[in-house]
């Protein structure tokens, strides 16, 4: 004997048939209701395709101006976007929050960061590494295939060879 049926006795001369109309009844709504959710669903990318709506801009997908976005770091499926006085984590890939920061001044500098231009203090190398300081206190690594582009874009003043020591780098002004 099942506790089920210890607890309610009448569930003793419920037949098979009873227990599956049971289990329609129950699942029936749900399904309905799923089903009516998915077509509202594909009925509003219908439109919106069929509308030829454009991509949304950095305030809307960002939820910062561009002006105001310092960087962007992936983290997972997630980009935290840095701004001077906080950051947030929106779901985007950091392919799509560089797109809707339109043509503002900045370098993937790592498969996983982008920095704007005018956020960027100083550059700090440590042996083959190379790190940017930012206005902020967070430093973005540079990844060592991107050091020449960073160079080609007139981020840094010179080219250090100090053996491995730490050194900084002065930024070039804007």
């Amino acid at each position: 004997m099942s506790i089920a049926v210890s607890i309610w006795p009448f569930l003793k001369i419920l037949r098979p048939l009873d227990w599956y109309w049971q289990g329609l009844i129950t699942a029936l709504p749900i399904v309905l209701g799923f089903t009516l959710l998915m077509q509202a669903r594909l009925h509003r990318r219908q439109q919106a395709k069929e509308a030829g709506e454009a991509p949304p801009t950095a305030f809307g997908l960002l939820g910062a101006p561009p002006s105001a976005v310092l960087c962007l770091q992936m983290e997972d499926h997630y980009v935290r976007v840095h701004t001077a006085g906080n950051s947030r984590l929106v779901l985007a890939t950091l392919n799509q929050a560089m797109t809707a920061l339109e043509n503002a001044d900045g370098l993937q500098v790592h498969r996983s960061w982008w920095v704007a231009r005018r956020a960027v203090v100083r550059a700090v190398t440590e042996g083959r590494n190379l790190r940017l300081q930012l206005v902020n206190g967070i430093t973005a690594p540079v990844a060592r295939s991107s050091v020449a582009i960073v160079r080609e874009a007139g981020w840094l003043t010179h080219e250090s060879s100090t053996g491995g020591r730490s050194t900084e780098t002065e930024i070039l002004p804007l």
